[in-house]
């Protein structure tokens, strides 16, 4: 339910998913995460090893991705 409100508050993300067809899988997997948010930002696993400035965030520990920084794929 939180991903169909989703679309309806955000038009433009339907635009945008209209005209890239081939993110809608993309789109599945994230629009049910949307409404996980902790203040600003949204939690997710680290799929790999990512080195961040300094610090390498290992496999599999959570972050919170700021959401401003989360524009879709």
């Amino acid at each position: 339910m939180h991903a169909a409100l989703t679309l309806v508050r955000q038009p433009e993300l339907v635009r945008w998913l209209r005209d890239r067809p081939r993110d809608i899988g993309v789109a599945v997997e994230e629009l049910p995460r949307v409404d996980l948010s902790i203040g600003d930002g949204l939690p997710r696993l680290a799929p790999a090893d990512v080195p961040v400035g300094d610090v390498v965030v290992r496999a599999g520990e959570l972050v919170l991705v700021p959401r401003w920084r989360c524009p879709p794929r």
